[in-house]
């Protein structure tokens, strides 16, 4: 028997080439249109399972690798033995005659697919598959997340290096003036009024010889006056400008590196594990339910901000804290760092307002507006650029608000809108 199922069987034996069209199950064959007449014709093999060909080449290589023929004796299975959990042929039975319990193959595979191992099995795969699913989506996620990370972090490094440089021209702009200014008064020190205009190159030009020669004794005796005054006198000190750095500015030469980069796992919150098997068995037992007024708290912390209507609440995933600030001149994001300090505030005064905020993703967040005079809904705001990104415009005035992983549920005129 040929191995090739795009060629049918029976032709093949009788060196024919035929194209397949269909395949038997019981005989593992395949069959061309012809063929496959002669076999429903057929008594002996009339009750045979046909397929089409395309469907047994789109199963899976593990079902189509089951054997149903001997490879002792190449006839088909015929009993099962259950000691060894294996289907054997009748002659096979000398092997397995002190197994002890040998059935027929064909009275234990019957309603097969309707006994609880089965219907088991089915439910373990379905919950594999589920759980496959889970994962990937959360893989996926995690990947997204982490690219969101790099740029988060690479936007504060070039946002730090903005401001480093910023602040260094500042320092240098006043550092020149004042170096300036120390120029202009070194000049005037190191140049006397006395050698500026000279009045004897004057006299030499319009006076007379006489007169010249009495005028220029006067000056040479003024002259060898003055000379002598100069030979104490600190303006013909030479001066020199020096300056010396901050040594801190030096330091930022030294540094090997920015900062360090170390990774933190964490256990997924996205991923819940389903098993029916264990859904059952809570089923089974009875959960007592917990009240309300049984519940007990403990303060933990208190937080200190500069809202001045806090009105709504919540925590990133960086364990910063988002205040929604409800002050009607100052409606305000205000997010807070770990340390309990004001990190930065994203206006939300007109159009939008600030009434509850909930956390969505390490990139955004959800911000109702409350009661509005111009947009009434929710504002999707990016923390990243510190904008309204979307809007979602709802029939009334939003309130509190939340969210459940894929949607936001929030309230509206006392109604739950989702």
């Amino acid at each position: 028997m040929t191995t090739d199922t795009t060629v049918c069987g029976v032709c093949y034996r009788i060196h024919l080439n035929t194209l397949s069209t269909n395949w038997c199950v019981e005989c593992e064959e395949a069959l061309c249109s012809n063929c496959k007449e002669h076999h429903i014709a057929s008594k002996a093999t009339s009750i045979h399972k046909i397929i089409q060909i395309s469907e047994y080449k789109s199963l899976p290589s593990f079902v189509t690798d089951i054997n149903q023929f001997c490879v002792y004796h190449n006839q088909k299975y015929q009993l099962y033995c259950v000691k060894h959990e294996c289907a054997i042929y009748n002659k096979c039975t000398k092997e397995h005659g002190k197994c002890g319990e040998l059935i027929f193959l064909e009275d234990w595979v019957t309603d097969i697919k309707t006994s609880e191992n089965f219907l088991d099995l089915e439910d373990i795969l379905t919950d594999m598959l589920e759980n496959f699913q889970k994962i990937r989506k959360d893989r996926e996620f995690n990947i997204t997340s982490i690219k969101d990370q790099k740029k988060t972090i690479t936007e504060e490094l070039r946002h730090l290096k903005s401001r480093v440089v910023q602040h260094f021209e500042k320092l240098e702009d006043e550092f020149i003036k004042e170096l300036e200014k120390y120029e202009r008064n070194c000049c005037e020190r190191v140049t006397p009024n006395d050698f500026r205009n000279p009045e004897h190159q004057k006299i030499r030009i319009r006076s007379a010889d006489l007169s010249l020669y009495e005028r220029n004794s006067d000056e040479d005796q003024r002259k060898r006056g003055k000379s002598s005054d100069y030979d104490g006198n600190k303006s013909l000190e030479t001066i020199i400008i020096e300056s010396t750095f901050d040594s801190k500015v030096h330091d930022i030469l030294t540094l090997k590196n920015l900062g360090f980069i170390k990774l933190k796992n964490i256990p997924s919150s996205n991923i819940d594990i389903y098993r029916r098997k264990d859904r059952q068995a809570q089923i089974m037992v009875s959960k007592s339910e917990t009240s309300v007024n049984s519940i007990k708290y403990e303060l933990k912390q208190k937080i200190k901000t500069s809202c001045r209507n806090p009105y709504g609440c919540c925590v990133t995933s960086k364990g910063e804290v988002l205040f929604s600030n409800y002050d009607k001149n100052n409606e305000n994001l205000l997010v807070m760092n770990t340390a309990s300090e004001d990190e930065y505030a994203i206006p939300l005064i007109k159009p939008y307002s600030s009434f509850d905020v909930v956390y969505l993703d390490n990139t955004s967040c959800a911000v109702s507006t409350g009661y509005s005079d111009e947009y009434r809904g929710i504002s999707i705001v990016n923390l990243n650029s510190r904008k309204v990104k979307k809007f979602i415009n709802l029939p009334n005035d939003t309130f509190g608000i939340t969210y459940d992983g894929t949607s936001l549920i929030c309230c509206i005129e006392e109604k739950i809108y989702m």
